[in-house]
This record gives C-alpha cells, structure tokens and sequence, in this order.
C-alpha cells in the first residue's frame, strides 16, 4: 500500500545530521589532566614508601643515618643509625640523640640498644674505628611531614644528620 503525498507531510521530519564532538571546560579539561596525572605519578612511586640516607660528621665521629622518606599511615618502620669513632683512641660514652620533635610524633617508639633517657642511647666503649648501630622501630601515626634529626655526641664533638619523614594518610 503506498502513501499518499498528504500522509507523508503529516509524518515526523527526518532527522538533522550532528557532528559529534566532546565539550569540555575549563575546569572539566583541568579535572581529566588531574585524573591522569595521578598514575603517571603513581608509576615513578610519588606516593609509594620511599628511603633516604643522610650522613654528618664533626670531629672524630661520623654518623650515617637511613630513614623512611616517605611512609603509610600505621605502617612499621625503621631508622637506622651507624655511628663511627675516626679517632685514634676509644670513647668511653657516645650518645646518640634523636630529636624529640620526630619521636614524640611516632606511635610506640622501640629503640635498640634500648634507650638510656628519653630519646637517647649510651654506646660505651666505642673503640677506634669502630661502627656501632642504633636502630629507632615505629608506628607511623600522624599524618603529613615529620622532621628532626639524629645526633652522636662525645665530649664536645656532635655529628648531626637532620631527617624528615612524610606520612601518607
């Protein structure tokens, strides 16, 4: 049965072609670079844990101090501390000092050899040439950066090696 010319007018009109294309604005164009700016940065451990080492030196004492650059929220970690006597004769007491301000923001602060004072370890009898290791064990518990410093002390001598810390939530 065909249609008359009457029947065809009265039907729907056919449809415009579109030319597709995304918009986007501003802000929605600064949004998608953000959105893959994120695992470009994910792939080079921008946001990963990450270690760093610092060394110091005044006098006959060295210190070389490997600590986390960048951690987890409630993760376990370590900062070690190898500590050296340059000097031609044995020191009787070196102390090694981490700062309160990086300790006091850590949970459950464990110290080998423990500690003598807050914060502090006496190595007695470190011997010429000698290398002893200080390690401070903790629980990452507030976020953002965490900065101070470890220091080795003997007489009037202190090697000072500062340190920081970044905590991802």
């Amino acid at each position: 049965m065909a249609l008359a010319s009457s029947d065809r007018a009265t039907g729907p009109p056919e449809l415009p072609v579109l030319k597709r294309r995304l918009k986007l604005g501003g802000w929605q164009l600064l949004g998608v670079g953000v959105l893959v700016l994120i695992p470009v940065l994910s792939m080079f451990k921008v946001f990963g844990a990450g270690q760093a080492s610092v060394t110091g030196q005044a006098g006959a004492i060295r210190i070389d101090v490997d600590y986390p650059s960048r951690i987890r929220h409630g993760s376990t970690e370590t900062v070690t501390a190898l500590v050296t006597n340059l000097g031609a004769s044995a020191m009787d007491t070196m102390t090694v000092v981490f700062d309160s301000g990086y300790v006091g923001r850590v949970l459950e602060p464990r110290f080998v050899p423990s500690a003598s004072r807050a914060f502090e370890v006496d190595l007695i009898g470190v011997a010429p040439k000698e290398t002893r290791k200080v390690q401070l064990g903790f629980n990452a518990e507030d976020y953002g950066r965490h900065a101070g410093s470890v220091s080795a002390r003997h007489a009037g001598d202190t090697a000072r090696a500062a340190i920081a810390t970044f905590v991802f939530p």
